[in-house]
C-alpha cells in the first residue's frame, strides 16, 4: 500500500478521482485546501489492482485468503 498526493484545481477533483480509481484500488480521498487557496490537495491510500486470472483456481498471490 502507498499514498498518492495530487494537487489540482477544484474542477479536476472528480476526473482525478475517477482516473486513480481505475488504475489502483483506492480508499476515500482526503481533501484539503492548498496554501494559496486556489487548488485542492487530494490524498489517497492506494494499492495495485489484482491482475490474477479469474479462471485460475489457485489462490491469488496478492490475496491468499480467497480463490477465484
Amino acid at each position: 500500500m502507498f499514498e498518492i498526493r495530487i494537487v489540482c484545481g477544484a474542477d479536476d477533483i472528480d476526473r482525478v478521482t475517477t482516473a486513480l480509481s481505475a488504475a489502483f484500488v483506492t480508499g476515500t480521498s482526503r481533501k484539503y485546501p492548498s496554501r494559496d487557496g486556489l487548488r485542492t490537495l487530494l490524498y489517497f491510500h492506494a494499492d495495485l489492482l489484482c491482475v490474477c486470472d479469474a479462471a485460475d483456481e489457485a489462490p491469488c498471490p496478492r490475496h491468499p485468503d480467497s480463490t477465484h
